[in-house]
């Protein structure tokens, strides 16, 4: 086991930061907080978005040019879902100048572009997992989400989204400012254009933008529209093969 340079848990996962590798883990239902209802529920529907994140950064690195963090192992352990990746090396695009942010944008931009050069006849992400954004998700029952989508009567186009691309997540090289990677891919999938919003172009977190960033209407009114409630978590059904741990 490498050296470990930080270890941070929030609400719903562990992160911890090697010298060779990041490591992502879901938390077990037993983990949570004693406030959070429906514990299993919840570090189901976590497991399944780090599940989607794996898929998509194999599938993203096998058919794009797009630079993503190199995964290592994916697997279950302990009733948690474990995501490794390389460690990157290059800083955070939020840790730079204005100036500097503005150089970056461009770039991040053309791979945006690339990626809705990608489609799709069916949404969600590559195995099939489709998840609507946290700012949409109803939970009319107090907290079962929005997660079986019809998408019959949609004239929308599936591309490829990575829905989530802000500054916390891109990272470039401190020099040449060169997009070195982009992370956070547990929302990727196939969805309309209009879900990829633009919260790169702004150092606020997408979670705060997305209370008055332009498009959020749209996107609320396709996600209404297109779900109804169901009571499990759909499985994947065509899997990016799980990797061993490393060891």
């Amino acid at each position: 086991m490498s050296d470990i340079i930080r270890r941070w848990t929030t609400q719903e996962r562990e992160y911890t930061e090697y010298k060779d590798k990041f490591r992502k883990r879901s938390l077990a239902p037993n983990e949570y907080k004693p406030y959070i209802h429906d514990p299993t529920f919840y570090a189901s529907v976590n497991m399944t978005r780090l599940q989607n994140e794996a898929n998509c950064l194999e599938f993203i690195a096998r058919t794009t040019t797009i630079p993503v963090p190199r995964l290592l192992a994916a697997y279950i352990e302990d009733g948690s879902f474990i995501l490794e990746t390389d460690r990157i090396d290059g800083v955070l695009m939020q840790e730079l100048s204005p100036e500097e942010q503005r150089n970056v944008i461009p770039q991040i931009r053309r791979y945006l572009r690339e990626l809705r050069n990608i489609h799709s006849d069916k949404l969600g992400g590559p195995c099939g997992l489709a998840f609507p954004p946290q700012a949409v998700v109803c939970r009319p029952n107090g907290h079962k989400p929005w997660c079986q989508i019809d998408t019959s009567t949609s004239t929308s186009k599936l591309v490829f989204c990575h829905r989530d691309v802000s500054q916390s997540n891109v990272y470039v090289h401190p020099i040449s400012l060169k997009v070195v990677a982009i992370g956070d891919w547990e929302y990727g999938g196939f969805y309309p254009e209009s879900h990829e919003l633009p919260f790169y172009e702004s150092p606020k977190k997408s979670g705060v933008q997305v209370k008055t960033i332009s498009g959020m209407a749209e996107i609320k009114e396709f996600w209404q529209n297109a779900m109804c409630v169901v009571e499990d978590i759909p499985s994947c059904t065509n899997p990016t093969k799980v990797l061993p741990a490393a060891r």
